[in-house]
Formats: structure tokens, C-alpha cells, sequence
């Protein structure tokens, strides 16, 4: 069976009107998409491993770049950090807002009584990392994508989730690793490439294992650490001059910061905790230059080798600290974790211990080197900060800037909800330029009435399209009163013959 339907098209304002629906609605899809855009903070996260505070000043002829930078932005006097001082603990409390106690990395080298296994910095296995939550996994679940280069971390699948972008797998971890390591210039490259893509990573971490290196070998008064503090100014106006190409720099926020700071000791003042406790009457459970985490063995009871290493710490006359873990004072926040041993043994900085079964060099006496992990509370271990961009107030000096507000900070101009964090907002929103939050907010708002108007716009322009066609199928014409200004003209000529268009 046929059946035709036919209508009459008396002018040309159907199409007319038709046409401006359809440009009303790409106006509007056009409008949103840009005010998403346009109203996308970004965050650039970077880190210059065991950066002192002070370096700043120290070697202020090799940071020109920097130096600039900071006196352009936000720069604290120093950053506190956690304890432990070491790479790993203070990297994932950056990103996480979270004690070492509480995300659970609680040092480089942790075991875990539960998994009766051990981790290194290399171990990648989620069930290590799970208790925290990273900046770029809160970020990726509420919609967002996030780039990480080489941060600690990077390329672990935490809590399931999975970051959209990461370096090549075949280069190795410049924060465990020394031999093939991804250059310097190529980690830039690799980054400014993230954000001058069409859908960009609002959050992007970066990572540089120095001068953490040469502080280690050639200690904090050495020429070797003011080079490899020019090579990273280097690297840094390289980043900055490469990013500004890019129309995204004006919305990038900077985060400058480090881990730790360095503090130089000589190996004639190593503490040999042999000559104090018998070596098999313990367990090491992670083995420092700085700090002990240990248990008894079968050949003693808990509360005998406590009294042992207590008689050691009065012995040495205060230069090491003993501790049951429960007795741990609360300011390290080191106490509630199963990774966390019985007894920890922490040594004043500028001393190292030693032991047998831990097995660090002594046979170079009178040597300089560096040294971290000592109580963050020590001014030489304190990390530096480096804060710029759009959100951050100009050539301002807030004082010290707790490591464990940086997370929600960063939630906060990426418009994101942080998971649960033992860091604080209102402790540090005071680095945001003042009229940031406000400006940012009228932005929204006016982008979100501006759509509304404009979609309520489309739906009023649909409805009469609708009562149009609606009418002239129904087989009436359609009339305008004349009178009115915006049809002083006649649509379409008087004796323009009628469209006919039969759809079968």
C-alpha cells in the first residue's frame, strides 16, 4: 500500500526559521564546549628531587630562570615536610594530602608483616599504594585527564584506575634507576606535547631526580651541586619558553617543589649500633642511613632488645632516638601503620648509623657526602616552593606552607572534590590571588546563564517551527500581522509561485 503525504510550502520562512534553529543549536553545543574550555584551570606539578630550601639563595647566580619565577609568584620560606625525609613518603603525601602513616609508603624500603613481602622503589603491585589517593586519580574519576612523568607512582594502577598519560614503559625510573633514563629536554618535550593537544590533561606531574644525585655524592657545598643546579635552570627555562607557545599558558598554574632538603655529614661520624645491641637479637625491617625500623628475633623478647637499644641511645648520649612505635612523639604522625615496626631508631643529622646487617660503607673515613631522612623538623631538610600562574598572588612570601595542603589546594583550581586528606585549604588558600576565587566564580556563572538563555532561546525558536509546520499541515496558512516592524516586508514575493514537495 502507497500512501502520500503532501504539504505546501508558501514561502521560504519555514526554511528560514529551520535554518536558525539549526544555528541557534550549534551556537549553543559551540558556546558550552568553549566555556568548558575556557574555564579549565590547569596544574603543572614539578619536582626537583632533595632541592633544599635554601638553594634558592645559596647558588641564586646558577637559578637566574628560577629566581625570576619566584619573585614573580608565591614563594614560601620553606616547606615542611613529613617524616620520613626520603623520596617516596614525601612525594605521595604531595600528591596525596596524607601522612606516611596514613597512604602507608612510610619509607623507601617498607615490609609488610600482612603481605610478608617487601617493597623497593620500584615495586608498581596497587596493593602497596591503594591506601592513598593520588591528585591524578581523583582527577581521572571525576572526568578529567591527568599526565604523569616519572612521578613517583606514575605507573601504578591505584585504586583501579588508570592515568590517560604516561612516558614510553621502556625507559626507566629516574627516582630508582640510574641507566636509561629519559632525557632531561624529552620529558619537556614529552609534556608541553600533553598540553597542546586538543583535549589537554588539566593535571600534569613532572619529575626530575636532581640535585637530590649530586648532593648525595659531592655534599651541599660542592661545585658539582651549583652545575647541576644550572643544568636544572636550563631545563626549566626550556619548559617555561616551550609552554608559552602554547595558547593554554595563561591558565597553567605552576607548582615548583621538592621532597626534602640535604644536609652534609662525614663518614667518621657513623654510629655502629654493633658496639651497642647484638646484631641477632633483631629484625630489620627497613635499614636506613638515618633511621632503624626493627623487631625482635626469637632469641629475645621485645621489651629486653627496647632496654638495649634505650642503654645504646644513652650511650651515644642522645645522638640516636629510640622509640616503641606507640611512643613515637605524635608530630611525626608514625605510629598507626602495620608497615611501621615495633621499635624505630632515629639518629641526629649530621650522624649516620651503621650495623652489620645493614651493611652502609664506612671504609672512606673523613669523607663528605650528603644525607636525608632525618626529622623534618631539622631546617636542612626542608624542601623549597615555587608557586605561579593565574591562581597564586604576585611577589608574595606566605611564610612556611605545610607539604600536606598542596593536595587540596590543587583540588581547588582544578574544581575537583578531594578524597579524604589530612592536609587543609583554609591553611593555605591564603597564596591564591584574592579576587582568583571570585572572578573565576563569575565566570561560571556568567557562562552557565548564557547558556541557559541561549538554550531557552533554542527551545523557544523549535516551538514556533513546530507550530508552523503543524499549521500548514493541518492546511492552514499561516498569517504575521503586517503592522509589526520586524514584517514590513513580504517574505517572499506575492506572485512567486508555491513549492510542492510529495513524499512518498
Amino acid at each position: 500500500m502507497k500512501f502520500y503525504y503532501w504539504f505546501r510550502i508558501r514561502s521560504k520562512s519555514t526554511f528560514s526559521w529551520f535554518f536558525t534553529v539549526v544555528l541557534l543549536l550549534a551556537i549553543c553545543r559551540s558556546v558550552n564546549a568553549r566555556a568548558v574550555d575556557e574555564s579549565q584551570n590547569f596544574v603543572l606539578l614539578i619536582s626537583y628531587d632533595g632541592f633544599r630550601y635554601d638553594y634558592l639563595e645559596k647558588y641564586r647566580d646558577s637559578l637566574p630562570t628560577l629566581t625570576k619565577i619566584a619573585q614573580a609568584g608565591s614563594k614560601p620560606d620553606y616547606v615542611q615536610n613529613v617524616f620520613p625525609g626520603e623520596t617516596l613518603p614525601n612525594h605521595y603525601s604531595i600528591v596525596t594530602g596524607l601522612y606516611p602513616e596514613s597512604h602507608g609508603i612510610i619509607a623507601n624500603n617498607i615490609y609488610d608483616p600482612v603481605f610478608n613481602a617487601s617493597f623497593t622503589m620500584m615495586t608498581n603491585d596497587s596493593r602497596w599504594w591503594d591506601s592513598g589517593e593520588p591528585i591524578w586519580v581523583t582527577n581521572e574519576k571525576q572526568g578529567h585527564k591527568s599526565g604523569n612523568c616519572f612521578w613517583p607512582g606514575y605507573d601504578v594502577k591505584i585504586k583501579g584506575q588508570e592515568v590517560s598519560l604516561l612516558p614510553n614503559s621502556s625507559y626507566g625510573k629516574p627516582f630508582a634507576e640510574n641507566e636509561n633514563l629519559m632525557p632531561w629536554k624529552d620529558r619537556v618535550d614529552l609534556v608541553v606535547g600533553w598540553f597542546n593537544k586538543s583535549d589537554p590533561p588539566s593535571f600534569v606531574s613532572l619529575y626530575f631526580e636532581e640535585p637530590d644525585e649530586v648532593g648525595h655524592v659531592h655534599g651541599t657545598n660542592s661545585p658539582q651541586l651549583a652545575k647541576c643546579l644550572s643544568r636544572l635552570d636550563d631545563v626549566t627555562i626550556y619548559l617555561m619558553q616551550s609552554l608559552k607557545k602554547l595558547d593554554v599558558f595563561d591558565r597553567i598554574n605552576f607548582i615548583f617543589t621538592s621532597d626534602h632538603g640535604m644536609i652534609d655529614y662525614n663518614t667518621s661520624n657513623y654510629i655502629n649500633i654493633d658496639k651497642y645491641v647484638d646484631p641477632e637479637s633483631y629484625i630489620f625491617w627497613t635499614c636506613g642511613s638515618t633511621k632503624f625500623l626493627i623487631t625482635n628475633s626469637s632469641s629475645t623478647t621485645l621489651e629486653s632488645l627496647y632496654k638495649d637499644f634505650k642503654t645504646a641511645e644513652k650511650e651515644t648520649k642522645g645522638l640516636i632516638k629510640v622509640y616503641k612505635k606507640q611512643k613515637i612523639p605524635e608530630k611525626f604522625h608514625y605510629s598507626h601503620n602495620r608497615r611501621i615496626a615495633d621499635i624505630v631508631v632515629m639518629v641526629t643529622p649530621q650522624y649516620i648509623l651503621n650495623a652489620s646487617k645493614c651493611g652502609h660503607s664506612t671504609k672512606f673515613p673523613n669523607v663528605t657526602y650528603g644525607a636525608h631522612g632525618y626529622s623534618p623538623f631539622f631546617p636542612s631538610m626542608h624542601p623549597y616552593l615555587i608557586a605561579y600562574g593565574p591562581a597564586f598572588k604576585q611577589g608574595y612570601r606566605p611564610g612556611v606552607i605545610d607539604i600536606l595542603d598542596l593536595y587540596p589546594l590543587m583540588c581547588h583550581i582544578l574544581d575537583i572534590k578531594p578524597a579524604a586528606n589530612n592536609g587543609s585549604l583554609d591553611r593555605i588558600r591564603h597564596v591564591l590571588r584574592s579576587g582568583w576565587i571570585q572572578t573565576h566564580s563569575k565566570e561560571l556563572i556568567a557562562l552557565g546563564i548564557g547558556s541557559v538563555i541561549l538554550i531557552l532561546a533554542c527551545i523557544l525558536a523549535t516551538v514556533i517551527v513546530w507550530k508552523r509546520v503543524k499549521r500548514k499541515l493541518a492546511g492552514r496558512p499561516v498569517r504575521f500581522n503586517r503592522n509589526m516592524a520586524e514584517w514590513d516586508q513580504p517574505l517572499m514575493d506575492s506572485d512567486e509561485e508555491d513549492g510542492e514537495i510529495i513524499v512518498m
